[in-house]
């Protein structure tokens, strides 16, 4: 935790390019509940060019200031839609830069910016609440070496006002699932 503050720093990526996504709104709300206890910023995968290994160095502005950002923080939450059951192409490609080595011809494959961070996932989707993107989410994480807290987890589905509005409904649901997540978010970076 940054001591300068006494305020954790958790970075937020949502996993839609749409500015006014109900994943971003969700992330928005979750960064209000906890602005109290912490400094949360939000990055989309907006902009990112396609990972290639031939182009790989040196990473892109925008991948070394979100992977600056994850240095610096205690955990990341993502905040994710389902496209087709599955992790969206944009998310998918970013977390793919976060998963590769900080420097070139690192041998540690375990030097990046994302490995040993504390990780959460929630979503705002269909009928299926983004079970099926955060199950693959938790096995992605896994994989790049980060450490997801895989239970109370916000799945949310979308109310029929919210799909004619997409406008996030801020129920009493909601709100109850973010704030039980937030707080054992805070609790799982403090172990």
């Amino acid at each position: 935790m940054d001591n300068s503050t006494n305020k954790m720093k958790i970075v937020m990526l949502v996993g839609s390019l749409r500015r006014q996504s109900l994943n971003r709104q969700l992330a928005e709300e979750a960064g209000k509940l906890l602005e109290d206890e912490a400094e949360c910023t939000i990055f989309t995968p907006a902009g990112i060019p396609l990972f290639d290994q031939d182009t790989e160095f040196p990473a892109p502005e925008q991948i070394e200031t979100i992977r600056q950002a994850i240095r610096q923080s205690d955990g990341v939450w993502i905040f994710s839609p389902e496209y087709n059951g599955a992790i969206p192409g944009g998310l998918k490609n970013l977390l793919d830069w976060l998963s590769r080595p900080l420097f070139e011809n690192d041998p540690d494959w375990k030097d990046t910016a994302v490995w040993g961070k504390k990780a959460t996932i929630s979503g705002i989707g269909g009928n299926n609440a983004t079970r099926s993107v955060q199950d693959a989410l938790i096995t992605l994480l896994h994989f790049m070496g980060m450490d997801v807290m895989t239970e109370d987890r916000a799945m949310i589905a979308m109310s029929p006002e919210t799909m004619k509005t997409s406008d996030l409904s801020k129920t009493e649901n909601v709100q109850k699932a973010l704030r039980t997540q937030a707080d054992a978010f805070m609790k799982f970076i403090e172990k």
